[in-house]
């Protein structure tokens, strides 16, 4: 959901997009492409520069994935839900068409278990 009020938020229009008009879009796209939206709340317990940290546990995933992938924050975060989901037998796959993911499928494949398809190949 964060990345379609993120993307809705930036469309260039004359008549700027109003928070209401953002919520009414993202609910009008779940309904109409029949998503469904899993949340997952569990938390992570860490050790950061001596301080002790409760955080959501696809931060701690995408923190650990980040020095093996170098990737974008968002991309971090989306492959870290997609791997919880994918240990919940919810999903395998992750479909983008984000060059730098796409570049490095293997290794997410190798470290994740989730498949990363290019939309533009799909059958």
């Amino acid at each position: 959901m964060l990345e379609l009020y993120s993307v809705l938020s930036r469309v260039k229009l004359d008549t700027p997009i109003e928070n209401l008009t953002i919520n009414s879009i993202v609910y009008f796209i779940i309904k109409d492409c029949k998503l469904n939206v899993i949340s997952i709340p569990l938390i992570a317990r860490r050790s950061i520069a001596g301080y002790k940290a409760t955080i959501p546990i696809e931060y701690d995933i995408a923190m650990k994935l980040s020095r093996k992938l170098k990737l974008r924050t968002l991309d971090l975060i989306h492959l870290a839900y997609t791997s919880l989901l994918k240990r919940k037998d919810i999903t395998d796959m992750f479909i983008t068409g984000d060059k730098e993911i796409l570049e490095c499928r293997e290794e997410i494949l190798a470290i994740t278990g989730v498949l990363i398809k290019d939309p533009s190949k799909l059958e």
